[in-house]
């Protein structure tokens, strides 16, 4: 049950995605993005070091879920705006191709995490893994 409910409420929050394109067209969407990273990335690591109970744990990812619904609605954003009209069609590839890398290379690694640690690990892999990407972001040109 406390799983369907984690699901059912993260999926919900996706109707809070216009919301967040107002918000990157009144901030900024790189801004938006390293917050976004930062917060969810944060509240994972805080799941994985405290360890707490279910219920515990299902309110930090249920909160974590608005920083990720703010990245599903403008990460692609930035790949739209640095591809010229006439290369989408060719690059459209490559961008498929990161998709598909970043489903298949964090389960690969959280695999191999979990054969050493205990699951908590995963989560603080993850938040590490979002802080690190939000440092990146910061190179995103700042008119977006």
């Amino acid at each position: 049950m406390l799983a369907a409910a984690m699901l059912s409420g993260g999926q919900g929050i996706l109707f809070l995605a216009p919301v967040a394109g107002r918000l990157g067209s009144r901030f900024g969407i790189r801004r938006m993005i390293v917050v976004s990273l930062v917060f969810s990335g944060a509240l994972c690591v805080l799941a994985g070091v405290l360890a707490p109970g279910p219920m515990w744990l299902a309110a930090i990812f249920f909160v974590a879920c608005f920083g990720t619904v703010t990245l599903d609605a403008l990460g692609n954003i930035p790949f739209l705006r640095s591809v010229h009209p006439y290369e989408r069609s060719e690059m459209t590839s490559v961008f498929r191709t990161y998709i598909e890398m970043s489903q298949l290379l964090p389960a690969a690694i959280y695999a191999v995490l979990l054969l050493v640690f205990p699951l908590g690990a995963v989560f603080v892999a993850l938040g590490v893994l979002m802080i690190a990407t939000a440092g990146i972001a910061l190179y995103l040109p700042k008119r977006l």
